[in-house]
């Protein structure tokens, strides 16, 4: 009997262990993820690595992550995470929840690209300098069901065809609508305002509708774009519809 429980002890120990070594690229798949990839996948499920790529115009990320073993016992899979790459850097507590629930808590990030390229139809390059800061997010069945946080960019500008767009500054109070991110934004000492709503899904759905507001500092050329592409309205301004899948 001794025999046969030592057996048993050595036999739950191996298991043990095996699953606290367990590689994490047998437990991530390694491709795409719905809009993003996540590719050279090393470690193990508690502490690892991997290459995140997503569309354009996000950069390809450095991706780690490390279990927090505590909040197994309220029934959660949490890690700290953190992501470098393209001038971005951001760092999150994120959770895994009974029935696939997941919660990012604490999200910090910082952007400063000098020059990313942009999506048609808008060609060219844009250089700013954007801090999110995201209390709380929580995805339910692909659904943003919570989401609470601060958007700030500042001095935004676009480059194109040799000259120069200064949008300047945007804020955002971030929260959840239907299922979706929602972003009011409004600029500010920008040569051309901006004002609006965004509405962003986990599958990376980006809608919802702008209003531009020329000024005397426009560009004659930017204000031609505007008034060959954004629908007037009574007050002088111009809207611009967005439908994008990221």
């Amino acid at each position: 009997m001794p025999t046969r429980r030592l057996l048993l002890v050595a036999a739950a120990l191996l298991l043990i262990s095996l699953l606290a070594h367990l590689p994490a690229r047998l437990l991530i798949p390694d491709g795409p993820i719905g809009a993003i990839r996540l590719e050279r996948i090393g470690g193990d499920w508690r502490h690892g690595v991997a290459m995140l790529t997503a569309p354009r115009p996000t950069p390809a990320l450095q991706l780690s992550w490390t279990l927090a073993p505590m909040r197994l016992l309220v029934g959660e899979l949490t890690y700290g995470m953190r992501a470098t790459g393209g001038g971005l850097r951001a760092d999150a507590e994120v959770a895994l929840g009974v029935g696939g629930s997941l919660t990012l808590r604490t999200a910090d990030l910082a952007w400063a690209p000098d020059a990313m390229p942009l999506r048609a139809p808008l060609p060219g390059t844009a250089s700013f300098n954007a801090t999110l800061d995201l209390a709380q997010l929580v995805i339910v069945d692909g659904a943003v069901r919570e989401a609470m946080g601060h958007l700030t960019v500042q001095d935004l500008r676009i480059s194109a065809a040799g000259e120069q767009l200064r949008l300047g500054d945007f804020v955002s109070e971030i929260s959840a609508s239907d299922g979706a991110l929602r972003l009011p934004l409004r600029s500010s000492d920008g040569e051309l305002g901006i004002s609006g709503e965004l509405y962003l899904t986990p599958g990376g759905h980006l809608r919802g509708a702008l209003i531009l507001h020329p000024d005397a500092r426009t560009p004659e050329r930017v204000m031609a774009a505007v008034t060959a592409f954004a629908r007037p309205l009574a007050d002088g301004s111009y809207q611009i519809g967005i439908d994008l899948q990221l």
